[in-house]
């Protein structure tokens, strides 16, 4: 249990340095995506700044969801263009309200929470919108109150999945549930990393977008896929269903990061990111391993710089905290209005190399511990209430854990995998939980 007297202890402050952001924007006609995708203004993902470089701009256009009306036009951030009068839509991110628009510089008021009920335009009734400082994908969480989130048979009930089938060695990581499928990445021993993808009742389908140079996964509010990329060093996005990949090219001190691992969105467009060095070409390029957030103005900030290896990271469903687990911790922030982050303290039970975490509707925290290839379970209070899979599962190690199936209530677990070595696991929980 966390002791309440830590929120008062002097702690580690977070290093927040605000760098001036300039906008590269691209010639008409031109590209910004490696791949040779066409150019579209929402397209533009990296902004090189004399310090830290923005990614996203804001904002384009705020329709609603399915269900859901309109916003009055997402305001942008710097950047973006301002959003125009937002309709009626048609099938939205998970058939329910539509989204707020995002606050910002540009023109444009925000937009207001779609209701739930019965969707326009063939969409089918849902819940309420994702609204504000929410996390993307809490709009996906049915009303409490919830029960205890592990079933007494929890262990019993892990079911492996699948395995590479292959004598190489591979890490299969950075689980997210969309649609009706769990994507993933999958990373080779030289470092290149393709993204597969299950659905349930079949197998593991390899390599439906190659060429991804992702570790974690991520959606965002339009339902797209954004990486955490080792190869450009940066953040990226896949759109889906296409799959066309934007690659990113966003700097701090004029440097790319190390190798972006995992990542969370707050609905009002603030990204977080760990940045350990594991799939760095070149070490700690940036000298050290930091968390960074990307505002909505695009500005990058330090939010931790004193965690070795930060690995992990995931965000309650109001948005209000930050968790990250590095170093051999579990370490908790709160989130004001704006997005930004101050340290609360560490929870008391120590992490064995902390890797992918997990949070469900109810707040319960899920970390992977990889080499002992364990998940624990805590309470939003920092309380230990259960792990996963106590003795070990099979395997060489464990990577993340996502949310999914068709109640939201199973949890998918990610690992190395090599051979018939199963590199993905699920189990059943009583408490449905968020896609990423």
């Amino acid at each position: 249990m966390r002791i309440m007297q830590r929120r008062a202890r002097p702690g580690r402050l977070c290093l927040t340095v605000t760098f001036t952001v300039g906008w590269l924007l691209p010639l008409a006609g031109c590209s910004p995506a490696a791949d040779g995708a066409p150019f579209d203004s929402n397209d533009v993902e990296s902004f090189a700044g004399s310090g830290g470089s923005a990614v996203v701009g804001a904002a384009g256009s705020a329709g609603a969801s399915s269900g859901g009306a309109g916003g009055a036009g997402g305001a942008t951030s710097a950047g973006g263009s301002a959003g125009t009068e937002g309709g009626t839509g048609g099938t939205g991110l998970v058939g329910g309200g539509g989204a707020s628009g995002s606050a910002g510089s540009g023109a444009g008021s925000s937009g207001s929470a779609g209701q739930g009920g019965s969707a326009a335009e063939g969409g089918s009734a849902g819940t309420a919108g994702l609204s504000g400082a929410q996390r993307v994908g809490a709009e996906s969480c049915p009303a409490g109150p919830f029960p205890s989130p592990l079933p007494a048979n929890v262990n019993a009930q892990i079911v492996p999945i699948g395995s590479v089938g292959d004598n190489d060695f591979f890490n299969w990581e950075g689980v997210v549930w969309t649609g009706d499928a769990l994507y993933f990445s999958e990373i080779a021993n030289d470092d290149s990393s393709q993204i597969n993808r299950f659905v349930p009742g079949g197998s593991v389908e390899r390599g439906v977008i190659t060429g991804t140079g992702s570790n974690g996964l991520a959606l965002d509010a339009n339902g797209d896929l954004r990486l955490a990329a080792h190869d450009v060093g940066a953040i990226s996005r896949v759109d889906l269903p296409g799959g066309a990949i934007t690659r990113g090219n966003q700097q701090f001190n004029s440097l790319r990061f190390n190798s972006p691992n995992d990542l969370v969105l707050r609905g009002d467009g603030n990204l977080y990111f760990t940045d350990p060095d594991f799939q760095s070409p070149s070490g700690r390029i940036q000298g050290a391993t930091r968390v960074y957030r990307i505002a909505p103005d695009a500005q990058i900030t330090v939010v931790e710089a004193t965690l070795d290896q930060p690995n992990g990271i995931t965000m309650s469903p109001d948005g209000n905290r930050l968790y990250v687990s590095g170093g051999g911790v579990l370490r908790e922030y709160s989130l004001d209005a704006a997005g930004v982050p101050t340290v609360v303290g560490n929870f008391d039970q120590a992490l064995q190399a902390p890797d992918g975490m997990a949070i469900d509707c109810a707040g319960n925290i899920y970390a992977v511990e990889n080499s002992a290839r364990r998940v624990r379970v805590f309470n939003p209070d920092g309380d230990l209430i259960g792990t996963i899979g106590p003795d070990g599962l099979p395997g060489q190690g464990l990577t993340n854990v996502a949310f999914g199936g068709a109640d939201r209530k199973t949890l998918f677990i990610s690992g190395f995998t090599q051979g018939t070595q199963p590199g993905l696991f699920s189990v059943e929980l009583e408490v449905p939980g968020l896609p990423y």
